[in-house]
């Protein structure tokens, strides 16, 4: 079982993943983010650090990608734990890009220092060493009776206008969507969106979004009033946990 949660910074993403993975055996969660590492130092799910920083205290994304598959990899390997929450992948393919272009320059003779909107053979690379990574834990773990929890941010919908000057410009709509590519999303059982209650000004709002079907359409969707366990009873009240 695959679930994303995703949605603004203070929408409590990461207390209802720890809840859910309070609900477990085996536990274990991934930080990825250090705003919200402090959540998890005396409860009851262990927590293993991948972040990796330099001397100047910015993340090395060489070192922090390494952990990462190592993370996935002993995983996989123990076959041991029963909950995976990663927290977070927003930044998995920022961090990525740096390495696919250092693994760029050291296969070609081409050297870029950032990767072209159209270098079809360094995207695929970037989404191998992130997406492929955490679709080998999803397939792991529906082989295994695994809960996988991935929590993300939103990102906004843009499309293409033409401006005046007669070129194609990007331009925001004010929609936000799920930040996280096709291939993730595709993977998902479950994603639910969190939004602060903002006519109350306290609590929030969940939005459950189920794929079952093969070409992940939804089959059932729907807004519910949420406290800090409530996406965890929404989904013993389902029957997915």
């Amino acid at each position: 079982m695959f679930i994303l949660i995703y949605g603004d910074d203070g929408t409590g993403k990461s207390v209802q993943a720890m809840k859910i993975a309070e609900l477990k055996d085996n536990p274990l969660h991934v930080s990825m983010a250090v705003k919200n590492r402090d959540l998890y130092k005396d409860g009851v799910v262990t927590s293993q650090e991948i972040l990796v920083f330099g001397n100047d205290m910015s993340i090395n994304p060489y070192e922090t990608i390494d952990n990462f598959h190592k993370i996935i990899d002993t995983i996989i390997k123990e076959d041991v734990v029963d909950m995976v929450v990663i927290d977070e992948i927003s930044l998995l393919r920022t961090w990525a890009q740096a390495c696919t272009i250092e693994w760029w320059n050291r296969s070609y003779s081409s050297k870029i220092t950032k990767i072209g909107e159209n270098n079809a053979l360094a995207w695929e690379y970037v989404n191998k060493i992130t997406y492929g990574y955490i679709e080998r834990l999803t397939t792991w773990a529906a082989l295994n009776n695994v809960v996988v929890v991935a929590i993300t941010s939103l990102r906004d919908v843009r499309i293409l206008e033409k401006g005046d000057d007669g070129k194609s410009h990007s331009v925001a709509t004010g929609q936000t969507t799920v930040n996280a590519k096709d291939n993730v999303k595709k993977l998902s059982d479950i994603r639910v969106r969190l939004e602060k209650d903002g006519k109350h000004g306290k609590g929030y709002y969940a939005t459950f979004e189920k794929y079952t079907d093969k070409q992940h359409s939804p089959t059932e969707k729907d807004v519910i009033k949420v406290d800090r366990d409530g996406v965890l009873q929404e989904l013993i009240l389902r029957g997915v946990l």
